[in-house]
Formats: C-alpha cells, structure tokens, sequence
C-alpha cells in the first residue's frame, strides 16, 4: 500500500466503525484526551499530584527563556539596536504562551474534565438517534479529525524548521567550514548575558539544548491549546446543527388534529408529551451550546489579557463577544 493511501485512510479514517453502537467520542478522538493529558489534565486518577509535574516544568524553564529574552530586550535597547529588541519581544511574547497555557488549564482541570464528559455525553446520545442526526454530526466529527492533523502538521513543520537550520549550520561548519571562514555557531533565538560571552562553551550548548526544548514545549502546549479550543467550538457547532435539523421535524409525524380535542383526551395528551420531549431536547442543546461556549470566551478573555494590551482586549470583546 502506498504511503498517499496510508495517509487519505488515516485521515478519512477507513478502518473506523461508523455504524458501531459503542462508539463514543474517546475512541473516534482519542488525540484530545491525549493533548489534554500532556497539559495536565487527569481522566483517570483525578487527584494525582504527578500530573502537575511536566506542566510546572514547563512553566519554570520557560520563565527561565524569557527572563534571557528580557535581558536580550534590555540590552538591545540600551545599545539602540531596534531590531533585536524587537525580533526578542516577540519572542517573548511566544514564550508567554507556555506558561500562560499550561497555568492556566492546570488551574481548571475540574472546569475542563466536565467540558470533555459532557461532550462525550453528547456524542454517544447523538449517536443513538437515527441516521438523520448521526450522518451529519459524525461528518463535523470527521472534519475536526481532519484539521486537527493539518494544524499538527503545520506546526510541527514550522518548529520543525527552528530546530533543524542550527543542526544544519553545525554540521556545515564542523564539514566543510575553513579555518579563516567568520562563523558564528547559531542559535534559534538571540540571546545576551552580560559580563560573559553566549557562543563559548559551555554557554552556547546549554543554550542551545534550552531553545530546543522550548520549541518543542511551545509545540505541545500551544499546537494541544489551540487543537482544544476549535475542537470544542466545532463539536457544539454540530450540536447547533442538530438543534436544526430537530427545528426542521419538530411536528413531523404528529396529528395536528388532537389540537381541537379537549385537553385531557388520551391522543391529544400522547402528541403532547411527544412534542414536549423534542422541544425539552432542543432547550437542553441549546442551554449546553451557551454554558460551554460562555465558559470558553471567560477563559480565553481572561488569559488574553494576560497576553494583551488592553486594546488588543477591547477589540476582542467587541467583535467575539
């Protein structure tokens, strides 16, 4: 089998059952619980502590890169080099995003372990309707499958690029490089220490080795937080598709006769516990769709301005909110 059909069944996902009666949204998404696992949050053993320990890691050695990057800031604008000030701060701010991610699901595991039950919740039940509700959703469900992927391959790539163009530079000036060549070992971002020299050794390898696993922490936790969120925000978009086809067949199937019966008669009272229990379902949609997607914006608001300026806040509130 070609590598082109390995990867179209995997995506399209070929083996999978879509008629089974078990199936549940850990085993046709078993990557969020896995993305979720990595930034701290238990399914299993809720009260474990050892879940805090690659998190708070993370947390500390990215403090670490950005009090370096801070120090490169300074230092670029006492010496009036702009463009190193700035290329830093962004880095910076990308760095920002370690902590920030993993403080902050860290601090709202219950809040997220109820999110992902309840979704699973919602899946099965949708599951076990006919074939007018389950086509539809699995197909969104197919498609979050699909970009979470493409958004790993994305991301991977770029990193990816951060981390091999050092090797490669390495390699060229340990192989082919002569001895009156000007060189400069490279590093992924700048960095500058004050009364000692980046690029001797040891300083240059524990440097390097730090920006490296800052990449790939930058990967895990920013490529499973953004996975995390559109997953969550394409799930309920499925359910507000369900709440419409349930809009479309809301009186399909009942006598609209009854209505001119008198009220305790049996037929009338039958169509009206059928009609009742459809409409009851749609407000419960409806009443997930807002809780989960309220919860959503609180928590992404909240860390934005933690990220932001207070206009970059302000413009969030006002066209997301």
């Amino acid at each position: 089998m070609s590598l082109v059909r390995i990867i179209r069944n995997f995506l399209l996902k070929e083996y999978f059952d879509f008629d089974s009666p078990d199936i549940d949204m850990y085993n046709f998404h078993p990557q969020l619980r896995m993305f979720l696992a990595v930034l701290g949050v238990s399914f299993n053993d809720k009260g474990t502590w050892i879940r805090f320990i690659w998190p708070s890691f993370c947390i500390v050695l990215s403090t670490v890169a950005m009090v370096l990057e801070a120090l490169t800031i300074w230092h670029g604008v006492s010496v009036k080099d702009y463009s190193i000030a700035t290329e830093c701060f962004c880095y910076w701010v990308i760095l920002s995003a370690i902590p920030t991610v993993n403080g902050g699901i860290s601090t709202n595991t219950a809040k997220i372990r109820d999110l992902v039950k309840k979704m699973n919740e919602e899946f099965i039940f949708v599951c076990s309707l006919g074939p007018k509700h389950r086509k539809p959703f699995l197909e969104v469900q197919l498609i979050i499958w699909q970009l979470c992927y493409a958004w790993f391959t994305f991301v991977c790539f770029v990193s990816g690029l951060y981390m091999v163009l050092p090797v490669a530079g390495l390699t060229y000036q340990s192989l082919f490089a002569t001895i009156d060549e000007n060189t400069v070992r490279p590093l992924q971002f700048p960095v500058w220490l004050p009364h000692d020299d980046v690029y001797r050794s040891p300083n240059y390898e524990l440097l390097l080795a730090l920006e490296l696993i800052m990449v790939f922490m930058f990967v895990q936790s920013f490529c499973g937080y953004v996975y995390t969120l559109f997953h969550i925000l394409l799930h309920y978009y499925a359910i507000m598709n369900m709440i419409i086809i349930d809009f479309s067949v809301i009186f399909e199937g009942l006598d609209e006769s009854v209505a001119l019966l008198p009220v305790h008669d049996k037929r009338r009272r039958e169509t009206q516990h059928i009609l009742n229990a459809r409409i009851r379902r749609i407000v419960t949609w409806h009443r997930s769709v807002f809780k989960y997607v309220d919860i959503i914006i609180i928590y992404t608001r909240k860390h934005l301005k933690e990220l932001s300026s207070v206009y970059l806040v302000e413009i969030f509130e006002r066209h997301i909110v």
